[in-house]
């Protein structure tokens, strides 16, 4: 998804470590691209997604 481009990552001594997409990540892709789905569920989606593609998934 375009808001992965806009992540966000902490060095700390062993490299990076991406952080996990947030509210201002979506919105900057909702406001390029547009979105089908309302806001509300485009977030669970897209939260949900990054949960499993950083290994963060419940």
């Amino acid at each position: 998804m375009m808001a992965s481009r806009s992540r966000r990552y902490v060095s700390n001594g062993m490299g990076s470590v991406p952080m996990a997409l947030g509210p201002e990540e979506i919105e900057a892709a909702v406001r390029a691209y547009g979105s089908p789905l309302p806001r509300r569920l485009l977030d669970v989606a897209v939260f949900g997604l990054d949960g499993v593609v950083l290994g963060r998934h419940e």
